[in-house]
């Protein structure tokens, strides 16, 4: 029996010391007893199902904490709690939360393009010519990559991870997982820590290419490919990846970290070494930080905008520090109009003075700019659409909350 989706997700959202992951299994450090003087080594927190359980559970094998996703995000996380609870409508939420209340947890359409008006006349003007590969490809880099979904997750760092690990919860404590612990080198003191080399890794195959491809997108230079039952090595640590697309994140020809997307299942995770969280980023070196830049949500959604000076933060916030590394942030989120999370997001950056896309009316149907592309929309209309949607200040915060 498999940890579902969205309940993984949220639970590495919220943590940056993650030790193990299996199908029924994640491992982080525990917030609570920080596990004595073991924090950011062990990971004696455990998110875990079995095939007799109703729904995952959650215990620390150090301080003996005990719960489920929705007892533990509601009393540590609630700012995450109310994400949560819409990305899990109509998939058990309901009992989960009886679940919860039962439990003796400690305090601690087909879419038209054509019909939709997105501010401007999107039906005539000629397909723009392919968008410019933006990302170039890592010299002397020997590895295989894997990359994932439209909707990237704010994942945790990693120290020692080992993918393949599962456990036996039975009535002794969990096992050590069998990782090896990462002592970074750091080569920079303004940067990331870095990573000389990937291994085992090949270039993405055809089937993969044609996933991508249908995205509206094509894959970059860059981008290579776990193979089935493949394992990796990123920073002297074995990861178990297999079938995934793997987009480098990297300061130059070294990486500092990657993103895995699957193109079978709706599945993404980001790997970095411990330390880099604030370098959360894709596209990062290769930006004029003096020019305007366009701030996207994922990687797909950045390549869709047909904007090249432009970043993916992986997710809707992007570390305060590269905020301020940049001379004019435009933050390009997902559809105010249908996203409330992205509309908060958006709001609050226009309140801190930042320029940010308010999606027009007329274009509720569409999620993310992803959308627009693997409805074959060019990408100057894209762009276009996007540039002429801008606001900022007063104005532009009183047109986010008035419009819907």
């Amino acid at each position: 029996m498999a940890l579902d989706n969205v309940d993984v997700q949220y639970f590495l959202q919220v943590h940056e010391e993650v030790g193990t992951i299996s199908d029924n299994d994640v491992s982080v450090s525990c917030p609570m007893c920080r596990e004595g003087r073991s924090w950011g080594r062990k990971h004696r927190l455990h998110m875990y199902i079995k095939p007799s359980y109703d729904t995952a559970s959650i215990h620390c094998w150090n301080c003996g904490y005990t719960s489920n996703i929705f007892g533990y995000l509601k009393e540590f996380f609630p700012g995450d709690f109310s994400s949560y609870k819409k990305a899990k409508s109509g998939k058990g939420f309901a009992e989960l939360r009886m679940a919860h209340a039962d439990t003796d947890k400690p305090k601690t359409n087909e879419l038209n393009f054509d019909n939709v008006d997105i501010g401007m006349d999107m039906s005539t003007a000629p397909v723009a010519k392919e968008i410019p590969k933006i990302i170039e490809e890592p010299k002397q880099i020997n590895m295989e990559g894997f990359a994932e979904d439209e909707t990237p997750v704010d994942m945790a760092a990693i120290q020692g991870i080992d993918i393949g690990f599962s456990m036996d919860f039975g009535s002794s404590p969990a096992p050590k997982p069998k990782t090896t612990e990462i002592i970074p080198t750091k080569e920079s003191e303004d940067g990331p820590f870095l990573v000389p080399s990937v291994t085992n890794l090949i270039d993405v195959p055809d089937e993969a290419k044609k996933y991508i491809e249908n995205r509206g997108i094509s894959v970059q230079d860059s981008w290579l490919y776990s193979p089935k039952h493949n394992k990796i090595k990123f920073n002297n640590v074995d990861i178990n990846l297999s079938e995934y697309i793997i987009v480098p994140l990297t300061i130059g020809d070294k990486w500092y970290g990657f993103q895995a997307l699957a193109w079978k299942e709706k599945r993404f995770f980001i790997y970095m070494v411990t330390g880099n969280s604030g370098y959360k980023v894709e596209n990062w070196d290769k930006i004029n930080k003096d020019e305007p830049v366009y701030i996207f949500e994922s990687i797909y959604d950045r390549l869709s905008s047909g904007l090249e000076n432009s970043v993916a933060a992986l997710g809707a916030n992007l570390h305060d520090d590269r905020i301020k590394e940049l001379k004019q942030p435009v933050f390009c989120l997902d559809n105010t109009l249908v996203d409330e999370k992205a509309k908060e997001e958006t709001i609050k950056y226009l309140h801190l003075g930042y320029k940010a896309l308010i999606w027009p009316q007329g274009s509720e149907k569409f999620k993310d700019t992803n959308d627009l592309r693997k409805l074959k929309v060019p990408y100057e209309k894209i762009s276009k659409m996007i540039t002429a949607n801008i606001h900022q200040g007063i104005a532009g915060t009183i047109r986010a909350k008035m419009i819907n």
